[in-house]
């Protein structure tokens, strides 16, 4: 779920007309319905998105967005941290990663930047597992706490090679 949002959020939101219109046609067919019901639900997913992205650039156009994620872009921690936090206040790192792809779209994060937002999203998301499971058994409280550290171990692991893989893409970009 959480790896195939990027990719159904990042498709163009023209594609918002042509998921009602085919939708539209297959709900008509009464066998099937459900299929129908659901290009429909995806249109609607992807006219939230177009909103969403909309409303970005009316911000950016009236308040310098830049000065509040200074510290995002300058400093990885702020942006990991950040992640965690946004994800754990949301309840949805899927919410976070949307947020962070339209930011990222319009120049307001930095590639590095949102790479660790969606790092400590991952994790964020595995804490009100954590904390539900307290009122639980043993073992589901090990089933959590095991989910926490093996999100926080890989995401620690992979934001040095994600770091690498910025300077990287930003020399190959300057050539």
């Amino acid at each position: 779920g959480t790896s195939f949002t990027p990719l159904i959020t990042g498709i163009s939101f023209i594609n918002f007309y042509l998921f009602f219109i085919i939708g539209f046609i297959i709900y008509m067919f009464k066998k099937h319905k459900s299929i129908g019901l659901l290009f429909i639900y995806i249109s609607f997913l992807f006219l939230g998105l177009s909103t969403l992205k909309d409303s970005l650039i009316t911000v950016k156009e009236n308040i310098n967005l830049s000065n509040y994620f200074i510290h995002y872009n300058k400093y990885t921690l702020y942006s990991y941290f950040g992640g965690i936090l946004f994800s754990f206040l949301l309840q949805s790192s899927n919410i976070v990663i949307v947020i962070v792809q339209q930011l990222g779209s319009l120049h307001i994060l930095s590639l590095l930047s949102s790479f660790c937002i969606v790092l400590g999203a991952n994790v964020g998301t595995t804490i009100s597992g954590l904390i539900l499971s307290l009122t639980s058994n043993q073992e589901t409280r090990i089933l959590a706490l095991s989910n926490l550290l093996v999100n926080l171990v890989v995401s620690l692991i992979a934001m040095p090679i994600l770091n690498v893989l910025n300077i990287y893409i930003i020399n190959s970009i300057e050539l």
